[in-house]
């Protein structure tokens, strides 16, 4: 049973962020797919402009920052880490491609909730032709359990 409360679910003792997420993992169980939830951090680089903060060499705002990045699931075979979106907001897409620039070894694949709906009401581009623009594997999770 999934319960949820406001944005974080609980389903199988683990409190999800979203109920998406909740969702993905009883797909998971139903197949049998052996998955850990955020269960590592993966390290990756960001620029930043900072009005306080400058460079110690070039004495410019633009900084380059170490973050870290915990995904939502990690399956176990084949090895891969799977990132669940309903919003895919711009700050987020900026992340995941410095994710990945960082972690070539790591195979990301993004499921997301909407993937035909647009990146922002003027643009005609969506998040499923952004993240195929970008070489970002992705899958919509109408299309999970067939991708899985």
């Amino acid at each position: 049973m999934i319960k949820t409360n406001a944005r974080k679910t609980t389903y199988g003792g683990i409190t999800f962020r979203s109920g998406l997420e909740a969702k993905v993992a009883k797909i998971l169980n139903n197949l049998k797919i052996k998955w850990s939830y955020e269960s590592i951090k993966l390290d990756y680089e960001q620029r930043v402009t900072h009005k306080k903060l400058r460079c110690d060499k070039c004495g410019g705002g633009d900084i380059t920052v170490m973050r870290q990045y915990t995904p939502d699931f990690i399956l176990k075979s084949p090895k891969r880490v799977l990132e669940v979106k309903g919003r895919f907001s711009m700050s987020d897409r900026k992340k995941m491609l410095s994710v990945i620039k960082n972690n070539p070894k790591v195979r990301v694949v993004i499921i997301l909730q909407q993937p035909n709906a647009k990146i922002s009401k003027k643009s005609k581009k969506t998040y499923g032709s952004w993240c195929t623009e970008n070489n970002i594997e992705w899958v919509g999770f109408d299309n999970l359990i067939k991708y899985l």
